[in-house]
């Protein structure tokens, strides 16, 4: 999981004006939040994926904060889809960094990953 954060945190760069969407299956948001202190607060945002169930896993709650959007179920690719467009909406000049397909694919089938 380390490779992913760190290939992210290296796609995630931007320049003065622009923004970072980390969209993440894999880690806690406030981890990949960190990974960005030189992308100011009010330009970086993270899509959580099945955090809820990594929270419950672990005994914690799971409680989205400024810079967090949640997504529940890890297999609702619906949801996914309207986090996604509704930040790339709102927000000019997005780098994006998706971590990760391979774990998408544990919760939803090759066909409908491709399909999405």
């Amino acid at each position: 999981m380390a490779g992913n954060a760190d290939a992210c945190e290296a796609a995630l760069r931007p320049e003065s004006d622009e923004s970072v969407l980390w969209v993440s299956y894999t880690r806690p948001p406030e981890d990949c939040l960190d990974r960005l202190p030189s992308v100011p607060d009010d330009r970086k945002t993270v899509v959580d994926i099945g955090g809820g169930t990594r929270a419950a896993a672990a005994g914690t709650a799971a409680t989205p904060t400024d810079g967090e959007i949640s997504v529940a179920e890890p297999n609702d690719l619906t949801g996914l889809g309207i986090a996604i467009a509704e930040q790339l909406r709102d927000t000019d000049g997005v780098h994006v960094c998706f971590d990760s397909i391979t774990a998408m694919l544990q919760y939803v089938g090759t066909s409908r990953t491709y399909t999405y």
